[in-house]
């Protein structure tokens, strides 16, 4: 059965919030959902069996509805927030993120342009837990072959950028509770074999960085990703997705030795050391090579600082 694309008059949303513990970072999401160009018809808070009071937060806000589970991680609760809801499209913010005011009419533009599509984004920039500009925007195009895209990185990166089609989601069998982190991944390149995918440029959300981001220990990260990319390895006959694949094994690796070296994410900037000396059993090569590059750079640094001797 062909599922209908809804008509601009009769397209809806809903923006679904999985909370754990984040009750003091809540309000600021909900406030961002609130101050949509383009309301969202629908918004729900899924508390993942927070120990801190997110129930206190939602019930200033009588537009949202509170669900509440036992915990078991974002992806369930992500499920969770799916079930409940009857929009035609959805967002998945994180309850430490934010939206930018135009995000779900721009997407929903996007959405217009492409109606066969999976999912359509955009960018974000980091900011810092007081929502301080760090960095950005991100943005990377999705380009005209989007599973080989994926098969070689995160093109997304941060999940809130993203709308999906409600239908097609579900289709897709949704996120998977046993994926711990990087289920988002998982579920692109799910959606990347069975639908297109759109993107532009437009900044859709604030990616917020702090202490306590999952994102915050790249050895782990790393670890998820390649795991989850095992799992979408394609076939031996598959070449030009393979060549890919491949590429996407060592550019997952480079990514987060970069991160390692460079302390990219986290309060404590000064505490890179430990994820250096682990990362290094899981990405020996680049590590090394970052090394050796950074001593060389000293090295002329250095050079540069001291003039040669003149003769007497």
């Amino acid at each position: 059965m062909i599922e209908a694309s809804p008509t601009a008059a009769t397209r809806s949303v809903a923006v679904v919030i999985p909370t754990f513990n984040h009750a003091h970072f809540l309000g600021d999401a909900l406030d961002s959902v609130m101050a949509q160009t383009r309301p969202a018809d629908e918004i729900v808070v899924v508390d993942d069996g927070s120990t801190d009071d997110p129930a206190m937060v939602v019930g200033r806000y009588p537009k949202a509805r509170l669900l509440r589970q036992e915990n078991a991680g974002l992806a369930a609760a992500r499920n969770y927030g799916l079930a409940s809801i009857s929009a035609d499209y959805v967002v998945f913010l994180d309850a430490d993120d934010l939206l930018c005011p135009a995000a779900i009419s721009r997407n929903l533009t996007l959405f217009a342009d492409n109606p066969d599509a999976g999912f359509v984004y955009g960018a974000y920039e980091l900011v810092d837990a007081d929502r301080h500009p760090l960095q950005g925007p991100w943005y990377m195009p999705i380009g005209g072959d989007p599973l080989a895209t994926l098969l070689r990185c995160n093109a997304i990166g941060m999940h809130g950028t993203v709308l999906y089609s409600s239908g097609k989601l579900r289709e897709a069998g949704g996120f998977d509770p046993a994926l711990r982190s990087c289920e988002d991944y998982d579920v692109y390149l799910k959606m990347a074999k069975r639908f297109s995918i759109a993107s532009d440029d437009s900044v859709i959300a604030l990616y917020r960085t702090h202490e306590n981001n999952m994102s915050a220990d790249p050895v782990r990260m790393l670890k998820m990703a390649l795991a989850v990319h095992a799992r979408h390895r394609p076939s031996s006959a598959q070449r030009f997705y393979l060549e890919h694949w491949k590429a996407g094994c060592r550019d997952w690796r480079r990514f987060y030795a970069d991160v390692a070296i460079g302390g990219r994410w986290g309060a404590d900037r000064g505490s890179r050391y430990v994820p250096m000396l682990r990362m290094l059993r899981h990405a020996p090569r680049r590590m090394i090579q970052r090394t050796v590059m950074a001593a060389l750079r000293k090295g002329r640094a250095g050079f540069s600082k001291n003039p040669r001797p003149q003769r007497p």
